[in-house]
């Protein structure tokens, strides 16, 4: 390898990351070529006088034991960074998950840095960071993950990508009220990557009946990734489609999309009047101060969970159907502490496939 080659080498990890001239020698000698830290030194000495580009710099920072770290960073900008602009990049971060701040901590850190090197150097940009000791996120109903999720999520991304059928072997638990009818394997036309309510989901259509399905990641045990492509264009809005019909993720209890009314005592119906539940929502003030809110959408359990979580605050105004399946739940719930029996799992909102 020559210099001109080494240079271009050397830029090249320098355009990733931060090095020392230790980092640069082991990665040329993965490459297969041995050099001297002399040479090195004289090679980035050769780099920042003729190689660099205009608004490029090496800057040099010195840790412990005199250790110098080399970095790439740019002198000046197209792009107008404010301090409001800095603000939004971290309120970007503070709202990241567990899973992505802990689980892909090393990625994440990449951008940060970029950042910092690329951008918030700049003398002209004047911004005001918050101590990251100052941030937190409760990370409240967020799905815990463990280390083997990054395999899923990383083949699961790459699928979707390239417009591969995936085979699901397995799957445990029961997160979004999967239909009776499927079993297992199936192969999958996955056509989103969703996130919703602290949790990573992947959504598309079976291969064979074309039934849209939506599955939580980390409820797959097994699962295979085949070479079977399939056209995603025209399929990728009907999915979006599908998901319209729902109130979150989880499946209907039938086929039908319904007018869903629900009246809010004031206080709470103002409150959720600010945040978003579905596409169709409507709030309306009543008379009375209490708040209408219209929805249409499909009836399945985490419309039902949702709205429970009110608890005396809200009462079904319609459809019918609604109503007494909220009563049949109430009545589920008194007998479980009339009885004091053992608790067992049921699902009154397992969708079925229906014609009706």
């Amino acid at each position: 390898m020559n210099q001109i080659e080494r240079l271009h080498f050397i830029y090249q990890l320098l355009e990733i990351e931060p090095r020392t001239v230790q980092d640069i020698c082991k990665e040329l000698a993965k490459a297969g070529y041995t050099t001297a830290n002399r040479q090195i030194y004289n090679d980035l000495l050769q780099l920042e006088k003729s190689y660099l580009r205009k608004n490029q710099q090496l800057q040099i920072t010195t840790g412990q034991h005199n250790q110098k770290t080399y970095r790439l960073v740019y002198t000046d900008s197209s792009i107008s960074v404010t301090g409001y602009d800095v603000n939004s990049y971290q309120l970007s971060r503070l709202s990241m998950t567990t899973y992505i701040t802990e689980g892909r901590g090393d990625s994440i850190n990449k951008f940060r840095d970029i950042v910092a090197e690329k951008i918030m150097h700049l003398s002209k940009t004047k911004y005001t960071t918050l101590p990251i000791e100052q941030n937190f996120n409760s990370h409240f109903f967020e799905r815990k993950y463990s280390a083997d999720f990054n395999k899923i999520s990383e083949d699961i991304i790459w699928s979707i990508a390239n417009n591969k059928i995936i085979e699901i072997v397995d799957i445990y638990g029961d997160a979004t009220a999967v239909t009776k009818e499927i079993t297992y394997p199936i192969k999958l036309k996955a056509l989103l990557l969703v996130y919703h309510n602290g949790a990573y989901y992947t959504a598309g259509f079976t291969e064979k009946k074309n039934e849209f399905l939506t599955i939580d990641l980390s409820k797959i045990v097994a699962y295979n990734i085949t070479n079977q492509t399939f056209a995603h264009k025209k399929a990728l809005p009907l999915a979006k489609a599908e998901l319209q019909k729902r109130f979150g993720l989880t499946g209907n209890i039938d086929k039908e999309v319904y007018d869903i009314e629900l009246e809010f005592s004031s206080i709470t119906g103002e409150f959720l009047s600010h945040y978003h539940w579905h596409e169709s929502q409507t709030f309306s003030i009543l008379k009375n101060g209490n708040y209408r809110m219209k929805m249409h959408c499909g009836i399945n359990r985490e419309l039902f969970g949702w709205i429970f979580r009110w608890m005396g605050n809200v009462k079904i105004i319609g459809p019918q159907k609604l109503k007494e399946l909220y009563l049949e739940q109430l009545t589920i719930i008194n007998k479980n502490y009339a009885t004091n029996q053992s608790l067992s799992y049921t699902n009154i909102f397992k969708p079925k496939n229906s014609k009706n």
